[in-house]
């Protein structure tokens, strides 16, 4: 009964290891977080979120006056694996000048409907943050 949990265990961990791409971000905060690209984890649940990885990617995300802010390109993971962060297309028009930044877990909230992401900041104040270069 053991054995097969401990594959799966060795597996994961296996999985995690080769599958991540780390980087340094600077978030809006100014600290310095070490964030990874979460590859190949679809059906992961983000705890802070209640969303699963794949339904998070490419959800709009609307700052304070319900005005669209941009989308979900990546969910990111730090050194230890734990989900930290996602990464947000912002600016541009039609695909043209567009730019990711980095916004840590405890700046976005879901909408009541579970359809967008919130934050409290607006397009203006996204689009001053540090461009994140995946």
């Amino acid at each position: 009964m053991l054995k097969p949990f401990i594959a799966i265990l060795i597996s994961a961990a296996t999985f995690l290891l080769f599958t991540t791409v780390h980087a340094e971000e600077q978030t809006n905060t100014g600290q310095q977080v070490d964030v990874s690209e979460l590859q190949e984890y679809d059906n992961f649940v983000i705890q802070a979120l209640g969303l699963s990885v794949e339904r998070t990617e490419g959800m709009p995300v609307i700052g304070p006056n319900a005005e669209e802010v941009g989308a979900v390109e990546e969910v990111l993971v730090d050194s230890d694996g734990q989900i930290v962060a996602i990464s947000v297309e912002v600016g541009g028009f039609l695909g043209i000048f567009e730019r990711e930044v980095v916004l840590k877990l405890d700046q976005v909230g879901v909408q009541a409907d579970r359809q967008k992401l919130t934050i409290s900041m607006t397009r203006e104040e996204v689009e001053q943050l540090p461009v994140w270069n995946n």
